[in-house]
């Protein structure tokens, strides 16, 4: 299977995934409830109507948003790779991330049954800071601040499975010891993570004091 291949089958199992979300569960009752706190009923028909018609915006961006983070991600590891072993290895770290990036679905895929089978009356802040298997189960999401959900959200098992992963898979391509690989991915992805949660962070106490 080509990495091209493999691109578009993840671009299209997050496109589906989010449909889903979108249209079983983010119904306009729950969009208005979640709006009605900063808006009056006029201005959220606009934005609820705006959405629509805008909507597919938002799932055009899925595919240059994955293509960018995997690159960014392919890249740093490239560095850790060519720093640790004297070696350029891109095509073959490509492949090794394309692959595991199919580990997010999983989160997508179990807040899709979450608020379809199992929680089906809930407020829209419980979907808004739904985050299986994370640290954020450990706290109740009303009383955090909104800069600290994020980073929370962001520290969890789908993580660590993806870091596991990501460091076989490395491991495979490259034909270097399970710590050798792990290493190539640990530094350079955590790197890259603290980095991007520093920016999304700023951004989030700037826009939202």
């Amino acid at each position: 299977m080509t990495q091209f291949v493999i691109y578009i089958a993840l671009c299209a199992a997050n496109i589906i995934l989010v449909q889903l979300i979108n249209y079983t569960i983010l119904s306009d009752q729950l969009r208005f409830d979640f709006l009605a706190q900063n808006f009056t009923p006029e201005q959220i028909r606009l934005i609820v109507v705006n959405s629509k018609i805008w909507g597919w915006v938002g799932y055009a961006t899925i595919p240059i948003l994955v293509a960018f983070k995997v690159a960014a991600i392919t890249f740093c590891l490239s560095l850790g790779h060519l720093y640790f072993f004297s070696r350029l290895e891109y095509k073959k770290i490509l492949n090794a991330v394309l692959r595991s990036e199919f580990i997010f679905l999983a989160p997508l895929a179990l807040k899709l049954f979450w608020f379809n089978f199992i929680e089906e009356d809930f407020a829209p802040i419980d979907f808004q800071t739904f985050s299986p298997l994370s640290v954020t189960v450990f706290y109740e999401a009303h009383a955090l601040s909104s800069w600290i959900i994020y980073p929370m959200q962001t520290i969890n098992l789908f993580e660590l499975c993806y870091v596991f992963y990501l460091s076989v898979r490395i491991k495979k391509e490259m034909a270097v010891s399970f710590w050798d690989s792990l290493k190539i991915v640990l530094i350079p992805y955590l790197t890259l993570l603290v980095f991007w949660l520093a920016i999304a962070t700023y951004l989030t106490i700037s826009l939202f004091p």
